[in-house]
């Protein structure tokens, strides 16, 4: 399947610099999601097994705040290019934050620890020809040769999907990876992501992982207000972008209305009885909501 979608010099630049640094690269995140579904793609995230010291010699322009293995590469649109290491984390007794992170040895590791499956795919650009250990297990029924073509060349990637978010995109479903009791407990704030998601895209959260989160919705409690009050946020901003983006509408061949998406997002939080925890978490954070 062909996918005409804009990718930006600078990526290309920045897979080629890593290459001739013989390191693995990839796209993924949101990016790939967003690419297979035909939008309009605003954040280009990688993952790469060089450690953060290394990817600062590489690009004199970078910088390193965190603990997470994320380099940040200044772009010309405002919107850093974030670059992380491959990592597992191990322990989430806040279920917040990792109690430990490693480096992690490939891509499969790093994927493992994503959230949903529709978010735990990876694009390797095919002209790379990166070098893996692990390059027979990535060439298996999982991986498959698409070509995303920009306005004037077609740039070839492989897809790697371990989890099959694919067929969860194909099927409009939000399911987690592995385990969603697992997911949840990592990080409570992937129960809101997932309402967020599923009004975004119009999808329905798949029985399991909407179970899970019945299950654990007390554990929003634990994250802090102002994280919550972030995703509201960038909820509210993404449902009101729906309306005006007519490429994505044209492109999915469905259009939603903001109204419609909030009502969905209402209904998700109704659902799974987040309402009163919610408002519970932002009741001083004298934040301005809509009246859904």
């Amino acid at each position: 399947m062909d996918l005409k979608v804009n990718i930006p010099e600078r990526v290309e630049q920045i897979i080629g610099i890593f290459k001739e640094a013989h390191f693995e690269i990839y796209i993924v995140g949101g990016a790939v999601r967003d690419l297979m579904l035909g939008k309009l793609i605003y954040d280009w995230d990688f993952t790469t097994n060089a450690t953060p010291e290394t990817m600062l010699k590489l690009f004199s322009d970078a910088y390193y705040t965190n603990e997470y293995g994320m380099v940040g590469v200044p772009s010309e649109s405002g919107r850093p290019y974030e670059i992380t290491t491959y990592r597992t984390e191990h322990g989430y007794s806040d279920s917040r934050r990792p109690d430990k992170i490693e480096w992690g040895k490939s891509l499969e590791e790093d994927l493992q620890r994503r959230d949903f499956t529709i978010n735990a795919m990876a694009l390797q650009l095919a002209a790379a020809e990166q070098k893996t250990e692990n390059r027979e297990q990535r060439t298996d029924s999982n991986t498959k040769s698409r070509s995303l073509s920009t306005d004037n060349r077609s740039t070839p990637f492989s897809l790697i999907d371990p989890f099959h978010g694919q067929k969860d995109l194909e099927r409009k479903l939000i399911r987690a990876v592995g385990d969603p009791n697992e997911r949840f407990a990592e990080d409570a704030l992937r129960m809101m992501r997932a309402v967020r998601i599923a009004a975004e895209l119009d999808f329905t959260v798949e029985e399991n992982t909407l179970s899970a989160i019945k299950s654990n919705s007390k554990s929003i409690q634990n994250i802090s207000k102002e994280r919550v009050r972030d995703e509201l946020l960038k909820m509210r901003k993404e449902l009101e972008n729906i309306s005006n983006d007519k490429q994505y509408r044209i492109g999915q061949q469905f259009d939603f209305g903001t109204a419609d998406a909030y009502k969905k997002a209402a209904a998700l939080f109704h659902e799974m009885q987040f309402i009163d925890r919610l408002l519970h978490e932002i009741d001083d954070l004298e934040l301005e909501m809509v009246a859904w």
